[in-house]
């Protein structure tokens, strides 16, 4: 590596579980526990966690047990999987721990926006890894909510070179 390329690599990332590799933005340990995958870093804000994961309350003893194996740390990193075939929403996109745990969902209006670019990335044999915080779990909030910083969804696609689409949401049904 000459001396102009040492002064623009990419900073090394703080979070243990996500390393940097040619091939790929970075690799992370797989879910399914059968080596590393691939991942895309999802671009962040910087400005803070203004995305709100729904239906954290359905899965409060894997939100504790992660907080726990991360040494009481609010701040993590998840992985967002589009699920085009969820039976309650098309558009679907999970929110899981590095252990393929769900801990909840985007919202539907926030996954009609995200999850086409989500696929290609997965079409593209890419993992999406956006940051997370931890909110909660003591004192008077018993539960514990799940926030991202995570970009908007066109500067999301634009980042990876993925045409922006957006779906429409569906309306629900009962």
């Amino acid at each position: 590596m000459g001396w102009l390329s040492s002064l623009f690599r990419r900073p090394e990332q703080a979070a243990p579980d996500v390393t940097q590799t040619p091939a790929a933005q970075f690799v992370i340990n797989n879910p399914a526990g059968d080596g590393t995958v691939p991942a895309a870093l999802l671009p962040a804000t910087g400005r803070g966690f203004f995305v709100e994961v729904k239906g954290e309350s359905h899965y409060q003893d894997v939100l504790r047990a992660y907080r726990a194996e991360s040494g009481g740390d609010n701040d993590t990193s998840v992985i967002l999987v589009p699920e085009p075939t969820n039976p309650h929403d098309a558009n679907a996109v999970a929110v899981k721990t590095f252990q393929n745990d769900t801990v909840g969902y985007l919202g539907r209006e926030e996954a009609a926006r995200y999850q086409p670019t989500f696929i290609v990335l997965q079409q593209r044999g890419l993992t999406c890894v956006c940051a997370a915080q931890l909110r909660g779990g003591t004192g008077a909030k018993k539960s514990i909510g799940v926030w991202l910083d995570l970009e908007g969804p066109m500067a999301v696609a634009a980042k990876f070179g993925v045409p922006y689409q957006r779906q429409p949401a569906r309306k629900e049904t009962l």
